[in-house]
């Protein structure tokens, strides 16, 4: 008898918690599916493996809407364009106001023009991984709106419209691809020859200066013998006009007499040109002498 109350009581229990655990979920369920969003779509020109139906969208790490539906732009709009469209449930507060109680103000309106504003800042969405696991969701980010410009479309969005942007992944791709297609157009067999053409024209450069590079060698190895050399000569000179000084001396007064003699002589023979033949002055004419 005990132990079939004791089950009656345990069986019980697990109906309560069952029961506690489907209230739970249903009240929670119930707060997320009436929470009220804005319908916004945008669109990519890039894969989206690893985004599902119901991937949370977040902005700095919080969670502001999910992704509703994934398909492509031509299902909705009449285009050639093959860009994948994801509609987004955002969550109005992630507006940072309640855009449903704003006085005087059209709720689209408002939206509109907020989002508006918002892109010219930077606002764009792109896809990003969440670790090894491949699982992506969308993050809201603002980036630099010259650097990342929307795509181009032809059509008029029927929702709220966010621009997108390239993923990292999808960025580093197309670098690679970048680096790879300027390797490619690199002429890397005429470089080669070129390389090669240069090692032969150095070889014999090295080749040629060999012989003067000995002998610049062999004359590097004299000017120590030179230098020794000249330094003699150059005490032998000191020397010879430290003992000869009084001669050179005398030698130097000579020679200001013989100058102050010449000079005079050149003065005499200026005056008196007879002189410099005859000896004395000639003699005066008797039209001198009456007149003296």
């Amino acid at each position: 008898m005990n132990r079939k109350i004791h089950y009656l009581i345990l069986g019980l229990f697990c109906v309560v918690a069952t029961l506690l655990a489907v209230g739970g979920t249903i009240a929670f369920g119930v707060g997320e599916l009436f929470k009220p969003v804005i319908m916004m779509e945008t669109y990519f020109n890039e894969s989206v493996q690893g985004l599902d139906i119901g991937s949370p969208v977040k902005y700095r790490g919080v969670q502001v809407g999910k992704v509703e539906k994934i398909t492509f732009v031509d299902e909705f709009y009449y285009t050639d364009k093959r860009y994948v469209m994801v509609r987004i449930a955002l969550y109005e507060t992630a507006l940072g106001r309640d855009t449903g109680i704003r006085e005087g103000t059209d709720r689209n309106t408002f939206i509109t023009e907020t989002l508006k504003k918002e892109t010219e800042y930077g606002l764009r969405v792109r896809l990003t991984s969440q670790g090894l696991t491949g699982v992506a969701y969308l993050e809201a980010d603002y980036l630099n709106p010259i650097y990342f410009k929307p795509l181009e479309i032809d059509w008029q969005p029927k929702a709220f419209y966010v621009p997108s942007a390239p993923s990292v992944i999808s960025q580093l791709s197309n670098s690679a691809e970048a680096v790879f297609r300027e390797l490619d157009s690199i002429e890397l067999e005429k470089i080669s020859k070129n390389f090669d053409q240069l090692l032969v024209t150095y070889k014999i450069l090295a080749d040629d200066m060999t012989p003067t590079i000995k002998e610049f060698e062999k004359s590097l190895k004299e000017v120590p013998e030179a230098v020794s050399e000249f330094r003699k000569f150059m005490y032998k000179l000191n020397s010879l006009l430290s003992t000869q000084e009084n001669n050179v001396e005398e030698t130097l007064g000579n020679l200001r007499v013989l100058t102050s003699n010449i000079k005079d002589l050149s003065s005499d023979a200026k005056k008196y040109p007879a002189q410099l033949f005859f000896g004395k002055p000639p003699e005066r004419t008797q039209m001198e002498k009456a007149a003296a």
